[in-house]
């Protein structure tokens, strides 16, 4: 089924939801009927399409209400940070009208709220699918997203590294600055480079907690894979082997510049 739907329904209205909404609007011109609500509104029964764009632990509440009451063939996705619980649970669903597809854009920004959305948010972004679904790379195409079929294991080892670490590492960085007695005086002087290193800080502290609490082993996996590397350049600097540093931040300029060039020139 590749044919757009009558009726879309978005549950939860932030940052991504209220995107999403704007979006699609934007792009079909009325020939869809785009519908909002949030996360305690009443879900409209004669929906094709619901997608549900509210907090991880949200997700899984309404996937369990619409268990109970979808009536018809009703396909829905999620648009959560990590993907192998949210699918999980949606595979352990009675409802034989409820088909599950779990989906991951990989775009989006600091701040949070409806106030915030942008139409678009996924024009050139990755966007995560768990299993193949016409219907749905259509929209994301439309969304001007760029589909990539990765299953919810594998999705939520690639993102500890992708996404979830930086999450942590930006906390990271403002709180050891905080813990000093000069930091206002490190605040006062900090500029660009502190600024840009901590953007994610930014990021709702309850969503970060939720990410990290349903991605607990990866996480714990990829931080050590940092403390290896922190090891590493630390004892280079004791040994003032200053070429092997130079050469390790020559390996890391080259890693982000190709990466620019490649997906966001």
């Amino acid at each position: 089924m590749n044919k757009l739907p009558k009726r879309i329904v978005v549950v939860g209205l932030g940052l991504i939801g209220g995107s999403i909404v704007m979006g699609l609007k934007k792009r079909l011109n009325g020939d869809v009927e785009i519908i909002g609500v949030t996360k305690n509104e009443e879900i409209p029964l004669n929906s094709d399409l619901i997608i549900i764009a509210t907090p991880i632990t949200e997700i899984i509440k309404v996937l369990n209400k619409l268990d109970k009451i979808l009536v018809k063939k009703t396909l829905v996705i999620d648009v959560g940070s990590t993907k192998k619980l949210i699918c999980d649970h949606a595979a352990n669903l009675k409802n034989k009208n409820l088909i599950f597809v779990g989906t991951h854009p990989m775009g989006g920004r600091e701040q949070s709220g409806l106030s915030n959305a942008d139409p678009n948010l996924f024009v050139n972004k990755t966007w995560v699918v768990s299993r193949k679904s016409l219907l749905i790379n259509r929209l994301i195409e439309l969304l001007g997203g760029k589909p990539v079929i990765i299953s919810p294991d594998k999705h939520d080892k690639l993102v500890a590294f992708a996404s979830h670490l930086s999450l942590i590492t930006s906390s990271l960085l403002l709180t050891c600055v905080n813990r000093q007695k000069d930091r206002k005086t490190i605040l006062q002087i900090a500029s660009t480079g502190f600024r840009d290193t901590t953007r994610l800080a930014s990021f709702s502290p309850k969503i970060k907690a939720e990410i990290v609490s349903t991605n607990k082993n990866n996480l714990l996996n990829v931080l050590s894979d940092l403390k290896n590397e922190m090891q590493i350049i630390k004892s280079r600097i004791e040994k003032e082997e200053w070429r092997l540093i130079e050469k390790y931040f020559e390996e890391g300029k080259q890693t982000r510049d190709n990466w620019l060039a490649h997906y966001f020139s």
